[in-house]
This record gives C-alpha cells, sequence and structure tokens, in this order.
C-alpha cells in the first residue's frame, strides 16, 4: 500500500520459514527497506496518516485480542504501543475478549480507535478515543449524538 504522498510503500510479506512470523515491511521510493519487519502473528490491517508519515497498525494475534501500534516511518521507525494507553487497570483484570482497532485518521497527526470486548458471562464494553500522536495523548471520545 503506497502512503498518500507516494514516499512509502508497506508491504505484507509471509514468514520465510516455519516457526517464523510474517510481517509488514516498508520501503521508501528507491525500494530500500526502511526499519525493521514488524512481526505480526495472525492478522493484521494498516493505514498511512493523510501526511505518509504515520502507518497505524490493527495486529490481531488471536481470536480474543487485537493491539494498536503507531509507526513514525521517517523517525527511525519509532513505535508507540497505542493499546497499552486504553484502560490499563481494566485490561489487566479483564477475563473475556478484548480487542482495539484504528478507526480512521481525524487529522493528519489524530486517529481514531475503538476499543471493546466481552466474557462469557453478561459483561462488555465498546468505547472511543481520539490518540494525538504528537503529544502521545489518548482522550475519550464523545458519544455519538443521538438522532430525534
Amino acid at each position: 500500500m503506497l502512503s498518500p504522498d507516494g514516499s512509502f510503500t508497506a508491504t505484507c510479506v509471509p514468514a520465510a520459514a516455519d516457526g517464523q512470523k510474517h510481517g509488514i515491511v516498508v520501503a521508501n521510493r528507491a525500494g530500500e527497506r526502511v526499519g525493521r519487519k514488524l512481526a505480526i502473528e495472525r492478522h493484521a490491517e494498516f493505514t498511512w496518516s493523510p501526511r505518509g508519515n504515520l502507518l497505524a497498525v490493527t495486529d490481531a494475534p488471536g481470536s480474543t485480542e487485537s493491539n494498536c501500534l503507531m509507526v513514525d516511518v521517517p523517525n527511525a521507525f519509532r513505535q508507540q504501543d497505542v493499546s497499552a494507553l486504553i484502560a490499563k487497570p481494566a485490561k489487566a483484570s479483564w477475563k473475556g475478549h478484548w480487542y482495539c482497532k484504528f478507526a480512521g485518521w481525524s487529522s493528519p497527526t489524530v486517529v481514531r480507535v475503538r476499543s471493546w470486548g466481552y466474557d462469557d458471562a453478561t459483561h462488555s464494553f465498546d468505547r472511543s478515543y481520539s490518540y494525538d500522536v504528537l503529544t502521545g495523548r489518548l482522550d475519550p471520545s464523545p458519544p455519538p449524538k443521538r438522532q430525534r
């Protein structure tokens, strides 16, 4: 997938051998690899920021969880585990399914994040956040307005 500015291409690559992980590789215009391969456990989705410098990766390593990783490609491939910022105490004590997913860009540096989960009983949650890449802040998004 080509970045919006055409500077980078992100590609899914298969595992080279049994026991290794498949992943995402980023290359520049010259086709040279940028940073290291992002290892993916099972399934991943990714999207470029509007400026093409940030890669938002949702990794689903299993059927009961997913993680969100933000990669700043031109800045030494710096990474932020956004899922680690979401409700740490609740996630640590949660025994059911827990997911997060990047849900689109609000601006060139702010991305929407959805977090949801459920257990085998009747407990569930569904929350939305905005993550600001520049400040590292994760803020709850207001609930959607009800239509009358």
